[in-house]
């Protein structure tokens, strides 16, 4: 079984571990940083590693690097055949000399999607490795980089019943790999994923002290009550953690916290910040429903899936489907629209999306392996576990990921197949509702939108700041002429995507200093 490093010591390796950076001069070879470093937590298992990690090692002639199977540890790198920089944070890999030039495909479809595909970043120099990915590059040659990305073949003979019972023995065993040895603090919604957790962690005998909700939005977000019914009906404590300060502060805070790939997960940070110092480890449920759920993602109306079958119909339907395409020229001048334009959005998804269309689901493929890894990932790894605090994610244990991305579309296509699981594994509790159907945006999350817009507007006006008139005057362009209905629509959609802009050209000018080498030995 896997616990984890002491806190301490996965505080000291998170703090410490954070870059290399070798180069070629004059002959000479010149290194700096870390020469070995382990980032994230490795989870030993018969024959294989699992849990989500990266790593690398400098032996004086040869860097090698790596990532977990599914490369959900983000590792960044800059390379040609005299440099290579490799670091978890994207400043310190721009500190340390990577080119500040922008990656415009790769932003056209941010700004539409609100997250990164492939292994894109912000800058056209900078890539994330890919899942399974292992670097080699040795001074004088051009970086090698491959991917170790599973191809899991569809089982097209597998039954619902046989899915189901597969189901629950693989998360039964991917949760006995993650017990707990000391008494921990569980996050609990109002979803299935971590209703899973609970139900599983108290079935072998290792119940949380505690379980928390925060509301993505309010306290009176649906996954609040459905939340605190389930764990009385558990017999384990709950408490709600409020969402205390400014969201736009938590959006600043959560775009540097992830590397400035996506803007979600604003939310977060107050559960982060509140498990930080209160457990010495947690559970997240990131990917459960996202493999096991959703029909109203992997299968659209029957008009529209047969757009699915080419990776450009499914790059449209991709992009058309988030509905932030029609809002961006409320936020971006014609100059900037056409250097991120529809296009140029389209083209480059269509490359990532033509690798997925040979899995049993493509857009459960596509999804799982984009929107999951590049932005969901992000909160557990980056804004939970950024500390150094140990986040155990069971959906992501290989067995059970190789069962639920082979089944075929049959055993998904009510929607149904996660709630059948947890009602057939634990019969006591499937009396009680998930919370389901979309949120009701009443007058409190309009208060919180509107304080949302007044905490920008007030950051952007500070003559200290100069932000009102930067970037192509952004702002004054997206607030122009605000009234009613669409417009209002529009600068509440377009609003954290003017956040993200003004923080990433202030990165891109001003990097910051290169974060501390560990101490000497």
């Amino acid at each position: 079984m896997h616990h984890g490093a002491p806190r301490s010591q996965n505080r000291a390796q998170s703090r410490e571990a954070r870059w290399l950076s070798v180069h070629r001069a004059d002959g000479e070879i010149h290194a700096r940083g870390c020469p070995t470093a382990t980032l994230g937590h490795p989870l030993p298992r018969p024959g294989r590693v699992e849990g989500v990690f990266a790593h690398w090692t400098w032996d004086g002639t040869r860097v090698t690097a790596g990532t977990d199977r599914y490369g959900m540890q983000p590792l960044f790198y800059w390379a040609d055949e005299e440099r290579l920089v490799l670091a978890p944070e994207l400043r310190d890999v721009l500190a340390l000399g990577a080119p500040r030039r922008w990656d415009d495909d790769a932003l056209a479809v941010f700004l539409r999607l609100g997250h990164f595909v492939g292994d894109d970043t912000p800058f056209a120099a900078i890539r994330v490795l890919p899942p399974g990915g292992v670097l080699t590059w040795s001074p004088g040659a051009p970086p090698r980089v491959r991917s170790r990305r599973p191809v899991i073949p569809p089982a097209p003979g597998i039954t619902r019943t046989q899915a189901v019972d597969a189901y629950i023995d693989l998360f039964r065993s991917a949760v006995a790999a993650r017990l707990p040895r000391a008494a921990y603090v569980l996050p609990l919604s109002g979803g299935r994923d971590s209703r899973h957790i609970l139900l599983e962690l108290i079935r072998q005998q290792a119940p949380p002290r505690l379980t928390v909700t925060t509301g993505k939005f309010t306290p009176y977000d649906a996954d609040v009550p459905v939340a605190g019914r389930l764990a009385a009906a558990a017999g384990v404590p709950h408490r709600y953690v409020d969402r205390a300060g400014s969201d736009l502060q938590a959006d600043l805070a959560t775009n540097r916290l992830q590397q400035m790939c996506t803007t979600e997960g604003g939310w977060v940070l107050t559960l982060g910040r509140f498990l930080s110092t209160r457990t010495p480890l947690t559970y997240d449920g990131l990917a459960g429903d996202a493999l096991s759920q959703d029909p109203h993602v992997y299968f659209p109306p029957v008009h529209d899936r047969r757009r699915l079958a080419t990776a450009d119909g499914l790059a449209g339907w991709i992009i058309g489907a988030t509905g932030l395409s029609p809002l961006l020229p409320h936020l971006l001048r014609p100059e900037r629209l056409r250097r991120w334009s529809l296009e140029r959005a389209l083209a480059r998804l269509a490359t990532e999306t033509a690798r997925h269309l040979d899995a049993a689901i493509p857009l459960l493929s596509y999804v799982f392996w984009n929107r999951t890894r590049r932005a969901i990932s992000l909160h557990p790894v980056r804004v939970i576990g950024d500390g150094g605090l140990p986040v155990h994610l069971p959906y992501l244990d290989h067995d059970l990921f190789d069962l639920l991305t082979a089944l075929p579309e049959q055993v998904f296509a009510d929607g149904r197949l996660h709630t059948e699981v947890i009602s057939r594994a634990y019969p006591r509790y499937a009396h009680l509702p998930y919370a389901e159907g979309p949120m009701r945006h009443g007058p409190r999350v309009a208060l919180a939108r509107a304080r949302y817009l007044r905490d920008l507007l007030r950051r952007a006006t500070d003559s200290r700041r100069a932000r009102w008139r930067g970037h192509d005057g952004m702002l004054p362009h997206l607030l122009r002429g605000a009234g009613r209905g669409p417009r209002l629509h529009a600068i509440d959609r377009m609003a954290p995507y003017a956040v993200y802009l003004t923080q990433l050209a202030e990165l891109t000018a001003r990097p910051g200093p290169v974060g501390p080498p560990p101490p000497a030995p």
